[in-house]
């Protein structure tokens, strides 16, 4: 298991060497830092989702996939929210009632220490992800 964690850890610095060399480096930290904002916004609404919101349909939207990205504004303080315009309305106006009770649920401390968004331009990603059971919830272009 030692053996492993140094090998893990060679092989790493080994990667971030190259991805330096590329000048890749700094694209792919951006990149780990959407999907951990996407993840971190996935987590948040499942934990604040009820027994009976559970029950619903509506429910199995609550995948990775179908959550809307982040990115830093570079103007400004906060982050710019891109929207999917191809996912149903049911489906966003459901995330939007779920992360307005996870603010709710928030102290004053944590409510300023919280990131402002806004609303971006809509999402340049597809509904490639999305897998074949979620085909509802994508809008019909």
């Amino acid at each position: 298991m030692f053996l492993d964690a140094i090998s893990q850890n060679f092989a790493s610095v080994k990667k971030r060497k190259r991805q330096e060399e590329n000048g890749t480096y700094e694209k792919y930290q951006q990149e780990q830092k959407r999907r951990q904002r996407i993840k971190r916004k996935h987590e948040r609404r499942l934990k604040v989702a009820t027994e009976e919101e559970k029950k619903e349909p509506v429910y199995e939207a609550l995948h990775i996939n179908l959550v809307s990205s982040d990115e830093s504004d570079a103007e400004e303080d906060a982050l710019k929210t891109r929207p999917l315009t191809w996912r149903t309305e049911e489906v966003t106006d459901f995330f939007k009632r779920l992360d307005e009770r996870w603010k709710a649920s928030l102290s004053s401390q944590q409510k300023r220490q919280c990131v402002n968004r806004r609303l971006g331009l809509p999402s340049e990603r597809t509904t490639h992800g999305v897998p074949q059971h979620l085909v509802w919830a994508v809008r019909a272009v």
